[in-house]
This record gives C-alpha cells, sequence and structure tokens, in this order.
C-alpha cells in the first residue's frame, strides 16, 4: 500500500531494489559470520545501514506530517466487558468518533454472545 502525498509516495509495504539488495548484503554477512577483515565491505554494510535507516526515518517523517495535516487523533482503550483493546479515530477540532476499530456493534454482538453462552451452558 503506498500513501500519496502531494509530490510524494511513502511505500509502506515494499522494499525498492536498492534497500531490498542493502537488506540481502546485510543478512549474507550475518548469516557467514564474517569477520570484518575486508574494510570496504564493512564500510558498504555500513553506509547500507545507514541508508536504509535514513529511508526509514523519513518515511515516518513524512507519515507523521500526512496525520498532522489531516486532524485525526488516535485513541486507544480497553473495553470494560470483553478485555479487548478498541481503537477509535477522532476529528482533532470536533472530538467525533470518525472511525472505531471493533465497532460498538460488534462489541454489543460479542457481549450477547456471552451471555447466551451462559444461557446456553446452564440450560443443560
Amino acid at each position: 500500500m503506498d500513501i500519496d502525498i502531494p509530490n510524494r509516495v511513502i511505500s509502506t509495504g515494499k522494499i525498492d531494489s536498492q534497500n531490498q539488495s542493502n537488506l540481502k548484503l546485510l543478512n549474507a554477512r550475518e548469516n557467514t559470520g564474517a569477520s570484518g577483515t575486508n574494510t570496504s565491505e564493512n564500510k558498504d554494510v555500513k553506509q547500507s545501514q545507514q541508508d536504509v535507516t535514513q529511508q526509514l526515518e523519513n518515511s515516518v517523517s513524512q507519515l507523521n506530517e500526512l496525520v498532522q495535516s489531516v486532524h485525526r487523533d488516535l485513541h486507544f482503550s480497553i473495553d470494560e466487558f470483553s478485555g479487548d483493546t478498541v481503537i477509535q479515530v477522532l476529528d482533532t477540532k470536533t472530538e467525533e468518533v470518525i472511525r472505531q476499530i471493533p465497532s460498538e456493534e460488534v462489541l454489543a454482538m460479542a457481549r450477547n454472545i456471552e451471555t447466551m453462552k451462559g444461557v446456553l451452558f446452564s440450560a443443560e
């Protein structure tokens, strides 16, 4: 999934071919247990790590900017009955719930199922 920002595209799930080859190089170094005697290869590995880290930091920064620009806030809570985590997306200006995961309907259905389980098992 890609996130479009004017003049930018943030890839949230795919790694480009350059980063993929950098990661393969890093993984190969870890798997072979290279002792690090070749300094030019160590420099390449360190540079690759720095490039990947810098790209990750840039992506996170852009995502934070995007979230701030849409005026949304996340609120995490625990449902008292089920103990499940509830995530709400709120409008920062009106504090209106835009989306809730799981929805109120799903939470109510879970409560009803738990109640029915008690009735069904006590009848037997």
